[in-house]
């Protein structure tokens, strides 16, 4: 937090207000965090193909020539999600 007011030294904000968006920080973090996760294990499956751009971060995009096993993943998936959280 004191990094943030070291790098933005005109911010104000009250107690409430910092709370606020030192836990979207946080929750941004984390879900970063997640989606890297569950992006590379995609990949791996070969769901996902990354594609390298010269000064970026990859590009991912589904494996057209994968989307069948894709599909039955994903059913396989939502079904037994589906099994352990039934919806009333």
């Amino acid at each position: 937090m004191l990094e943030f007011f070291l790098t933005t030294p005109k911010a104000a904000d009250t107690v409430e207000g910092i709370t606020r968006w030192r836990l979207l920080d946080v929750a941004v973090h984390h879900a970063l965090n997640d989606t890297r996760k569950a992006v590379r294990f995609l990949a791996e499956k070969g769901f996902l193909k990354a594609s390298q751009v010269t000064g970026s971060e990859d590009i991912f995009s589904l494996d057209e020539t994968q989307r069948a096993s894709a599909e039955q993943f994903w059913r396989d998936l939502t079904a037994d999600d589906h099994l352990e959280n039934p919806r009333s």
